[in-house]
């Protein structure tokens, strides 16, 4: 069995590895961003 040329194995990992999708914002998944972070609400004793 032959070895394909290291041109067409980089070709292919750069083709492959370029399949990654941006980020869907919240507004978009209906999802709410409010389980990344912990809101504590206080008002100081005057």
């Amino acid at each position: 069995m032959t070895r394909p040329p290291p041109a067409a194995l980089i070709l292919l990992m750069a083709l492959s590895g370029c399949q990654a999708r941006a980020p869907q914002p919240p507004e978009d998944t209906g999802e709410m961003p409010y389980g990344k972070w912990q809101f504590a609400f206080f008002t100081p004793h005057v």
